[in-house]
C-alpha cells in the first residue's frame, strides 16, 4: 500500500535515466495498492497530480485511476487532465493485461498541448507547440502498438524537422 500526500513530482527525474524525454513538475497525492495474495491478484490506484508540468509546458491536474478485474484479467485504467480553467484537454480510459501484454486505450483531446507529446518524438522534430483535437486509439501487444484516430485536426501547430532543420506550421 502505498500513500501520498504532495508528494514532489521532481523526485521522479531523478530516479528515471538521464536519456529519459520527460521531466515533470507539480505534486501527487493519492493512493495505490498492489496484493497478489496466492495468485488472487488486486490493483488499485487513486491519484491526482496537482499543477504538473511536462518539460516545462502546464498539463495541468492529471487524475489517475485504476482497479484489477479479475473476470477480464485485466486493469482497467482512467486518465484526464484538467486546466485552471477547467477545460479537460484529455480523457482516456482502457484496460492494460498484464499476461498478454495487450494495451486498448481510447482517448479524446480537446486543445492538447502538443508540447506534452513531443518528447515521443525525440530526434524527428523538435520545437512543437499548438493543439491536438480528436479522438485517438491506442491497441495492439507491448512493445507493437498501433496508433489510429478519427476526426482528429492541429490548429496552430508548428515544429521543425530534426533532419532538415527546417520548420512547419499547420
Amino acid at each position: 500500500f502505498v500513500e501520498l500526500s504532495q508528494f514532489d513530482a521532481s523526485v521522479f527525474n531523478t530516479l528515471l535515466p538521464a536519456k529519459y524525454p520527460f521531466e515533470f513538475q507539480g505534486s501527487f497525492t493519492g493512493t495505490g495498492y498492489l496484493t497478489d495474495f496466492h495468485n488472487d491478484r488486486h490493483i488499485a490506484a487513486n491519484v491526482l497530480g496537482e499543477h504538473v508540468y511536462i518539460n516545462d509546458s502546464l498539463a495541468g491536474d492529471i487524475r489517475l485511476l485504476s482497479s484489477w478485474n479479475p473476470k477480464a484479467d485485466h486493469l482497467n485504467l482512467q486518465v484526464s487532465t484538467t486546466l485552471p480553467n477547467g477545460k479537460q484537454p484529455l480523457y482516456a480510459t482502457g484496460s492494460y493485461s498484464p499476461s498478454s501484454r495487450n494495451l486498448d486505450i481510447q482517448a479524446s483531446f480537446k486543445d492538447f498541448e502538443a508540447a506534452l507529446v513531443a518528447p515521443l518524438l525525440n530526434n524527428l522534430v523538435t520545437d512543437v507547440y499548438g493543439h491536438i483535437s480528436g479522438d485517438m486509439l491506442l491497441t495492439g501487444t507491448l512493445p507493437h502498438l498501433d496508433l489510429t484516430s478519427q476526426n482528429t485536426r492541429v490548429d496552430n501547430l508548428h515544429f521543425t524537422i530534426d533532419y532538415t532543420k527546417v520548420p512547419y506550421a499547420l
